[in-house]
């Protein structure tokens, strides 16, 4: 679904376009357009702060005021007062906010979670899972989150189980859930 990879067989559609037909080009100006990214690790840039780190993609995507823009996103996930800090200065939480809110700076259709609580304690991960269904709810956008969390699965609208690589079942409000599992919360197919 990020296109990082190319299907060996059949394709993949994102809000109407089929990705798999994109050169590398078209493909890296679509995920800065449609797609937000939020990694396990984090994947912040060590050598700049907080608020330097939400504000890549928004100069990548030409944004005016991205100073101002960053501060806000901060500001809303709750870092006003670490935005001078680096990566290596915050918590995990605190670094998972930064990347959620880098991941939210263009106001991407599509989030793309994945195991966004796997390094965190159980209250930050609520917290973050929390901050991510407030931004679904809050500005339409969908949310695929990848969890072996079953209970975080349990309170998705939609969870597609996988089970060495094939769906496996594909329901809505499920509760029972094999090891393998791929949440899908929102609007894409």
């Amino acid at each position: 679904m990020a296109g990082l990879d190319r299907p060996t067989i059949g394709s993949i559609e994102l809000d109407g376009t089929d990705i798999t037909t994109l050169s590398e080009v078209e493909m890296a100006r679509f995920r800065r357009e449609k797609i937000g990214y939020i990694f396990q690790s984090f994947h912040l840039i060590p050598t700049l702060t907080a608020i330097e780190n939400v504000m890549v993609p928004l100069e990548l995507s030409g944004a005016r005021d991205t100073d101002r823009r960053a501060a806000d996103l901060l500001t809303a996930v709750g870092l006003s007062d670490r935005m001078g800090h680096y990566p290596v200065q915050l918590s995990g939480g605190e670094q998972q906010r930064v990347a959620v809110a880098r991941a939210f700076a263009c106001r991407p259709p599509i989030l793309l979670a994945d195991e966004p609580t796997g390094n965190l304690d159980s209250a930050t991960g609520s917290q973050i899972i929390d901050l991510l269904l407030s931004l679904h709810r809050d500005h339409g956008t969908t949310l695929v989150l990848v969890t072996h969390d079953h209970a975080l699965a349990a309170s998705m609208q939609r969870v597609v189980a996988l089970r060495d690589g094939r769906v496996e079942s594909d329901s809505l409000f499920a509760s029972a859930l094999p090891s393998d599992l791929l949440v899908s919360q929102g609007n894409a197919e």
